[in-house]
């Protein structure tokens, strides 16, 4: 009888061991049978659920490229999805995640368009699917005014015309046709149209440069005539700018139709070849291969604006974030370090990845951290994109606080990225005249937090000599207001130990408390005297009838003076 009252001793280890008699029986009996799938987990017979095929192709493609795609990775990926297209049990949700993967992975798409253009050599029609859904999705970007969307599918369709899966002629009408609706909506002269519009040019320019050799050798002609009819607005360098130059920068649109006029001319006079060092060509490694497939013709785009919209279908239109060309360390980030189109195109992409990883932190660090690894002049010119990024006017594309951690993760994960920022900060530092107050505002803040999470380190001695300086001088400001933030981050005394003494007159007053009833302080008359009485005899341990007899006497000498 104690035996069957008393649980097992190894049931507190195993609860679900401690069974009762009566399922053990209707187990014996067969009524009752338990599934390994569903016994918890520790248990003996606890069995991983079976995984879906579909999620692990999704997971399988996802991954994709992590370790930079070399050729046997991508011949094992289009292998797989070949047998899969074959089988055709997952072909409409593959090709659903191919061009969700292209639209929303900025720097792999060269890899899954040679992916495509492999199995577009077997798998024709099915390849055809998924470039109506190409269509499909660029058509409902246009429509809700997606300008990254817009952007990295209309580069997905070069890619896709260098790996021999769409004909070059179908993309130049494609471009024809964005150029021709840009060209309208710059013509009403709203701000809204004018931002779709400037976005329409800027996706046939950034896909240009991808295609750009692939269409020189074949359709120079018809290539120019585009380019030609690309009339940059004025408007595309106006607006806020974050620092406030005696001329105007050049445009990012402008510069981007410029550079690509350069190549056209260099091919048509000079035979110069179409080579854009950071445009990726991984495709050239399966040239044979490609070169059997049959082309796909692109179907006619259908623009509709989306600022035509009203009332609850109301879009609205975002522009690119990096509109003017600055250059804040020329030694580094100049022409004789990057050549021109390869610092546009990598600043287009180093934005892209910020926005397309919004919030996801660890992915947009290994995405860009790849990019520029071991490579210093684009280590600076990703500093200084992402400052200007920071800097952004009216409002940056992402929160302030994902930038400022951004950077931190750089510092200690890419070398060489402290020195660039460091050069970066001081050139924006000294140039605090012509910057405009909110991104000033925005700087000290990005500052304050960005030293208090690396251990207060940072070149003070730079700023020794600053209060003998002008009291309205600007960085003797910004000084001050940066002491400022990092005593509300961290406290006085760690802030006080870690800068110089040099520094001492530019740090806040110490903060200290004001008591309303300590020291005579309180200027309410007798109260803290009162106060300080009643202390002394609770301290004191005075009996009950005398500490009440004090305040009776206190309480009532107050309400007559009152009174009075």
């Amino acid at each position: 009888r104690e035996r069957r009252a008393t649980a097992p001793p190894h049931a507190a280890r195993a609860p679900w061991l401690a069974v009762s008699g009566r399922a053990r029986r209707l187990s014996r009996s067969g009524l009752t049978r338990a599934s390994s799938t569903t016994m918890p987990y520790g248990h003996p017979r606890y069995q991983e659920p079976p995984v879906d095929p579909l999620t692990q192709l999704r997971s399988l493609i996802i991954h994709f490229g992590e370790t930079g795609g070399p050729p046997e990775e991508i011949r094992n990926l289009s292998s797989t999805l070949k047998n899969e297209f074959h089988h055709n049990e997952y072909s409409k949700q593959i090709c659903d995640v191919l061009v969700e993967c292209a639209a929303n992975m900025p720097s792999k798409s060269a890899l899954y368009g040679t992916v495509i253009g492999l199995l577009n050599v077997e798998c024709y029609e099915s390849i055809g699917d998924l470039v109506a859904q190409v269509h499909r999705s660029l058509e409902n970007a246009i429509a809700t005014g997606e300008q990254l969307q817009m952007r990295l599918l209309t580069r997905f369709l070069a890619v896709l015309v260098n790996n021999s899966v769409l004909l070059p002629s179908s993309l130049l009408s494609c471009y024809s046709t964005l150029v021709g609706a840009a060209k309208r909506a710059l013509e009403e002269g709203t701000e809204k149209a004018r931002k779709f519009g400037e976005t329409l040019l800027h996706c046939v320019l950034g896909s240009m440069t991808w295609i750009g050799g692939e269409l020189a050798e074949s359709l120079v002609a018809e290539l120019e005539e585009v380019l030609q009819r690309v009339e940059v607005p004025d408007s595309a360098t106006a607006g806020h700018s974050v620092l406030a130059l005696d001329s105007a920068p050049p445009s990012f649109l402008g510069s981007m139709k410029a550079e690509l006029l350069n190549l056209v001319k260099a091919f048509k006079d000079d035979g110069v070849a179409w080579e854009i060092p950071c445009i990726p060509v991984t495709h050239l490694t399966f040239e044979a291969t490609l070169a059997l497939a049959k082309q796909h013709p692109f179907p006619e785009v259908h623009v509709e604006p989306p600022y035509e919209r009203t009332g609850a279908d109301e879009v609205k239109v975002k522009e690119f974030s990096y509109t003017q060309v600055i250059i804040l360390v020329p030694n580094m980030t100049g022409s004789k370090q990057i050549v021109p189109i390869d610092r546009l195109l990598l600043v287009e992409l180093f934005v892209d990845i910020t926005e397309a990883y919004n919030g996801a932190r660890k992915d947009c660090y290994n995405e860009l951290s790849s990019i520029v690894i071991e490579n210093t002049p684009r280590i600076f010119l990703l500093a200084e994109t992402l400052f200007l990024q920071m800097l952004y006017l009216p409002t940056p594309p992402n929160l302030q606080v994902a930038y400022a951690v951004l950077f931190v993760d750089l510092c200690k994960g890419v070398g060489g990225f402290p020195r660039a920022l460091h050069q970066n900060c001081t050139a924006l530092c000294q140039a605090l005249d012509a910057m405009d107050i909110e991104c000033q505002d925005r700087l000290v803040d990005w500052l304050g937090h960005h030293i208090s999470s690396l251990g207060f380190g940072w070149v003070w001695e730079d700023y020794n000599d600053l209060p003998e300086a002008a009291t309205e001088h600007k960085l003797r400001i910004f000084v001050q207001d940066l002491l400022e933030r990092l005593m509300r981050l961290s406290y006085f005394d760690k802030v006080e130990q870690e800068v110089p003494a040099e520094l001492g007159p530019l740090m806040p007053a110490a903060p200290s408390p004001t008591f309303k009833f300590g020291g005579g302080q309180s200027g309410e008359g007798d109260t803290s005297e009162f106060v300080q009485e009643l202390i002394r005899l609770v301290k004191s341990k005075a009996l009950w009838s005398s500490v009440k007899e004090f305040i009776d006497t206190k309480v009532t000498a107050s309400m007559s003076n009152k009174e009075a």
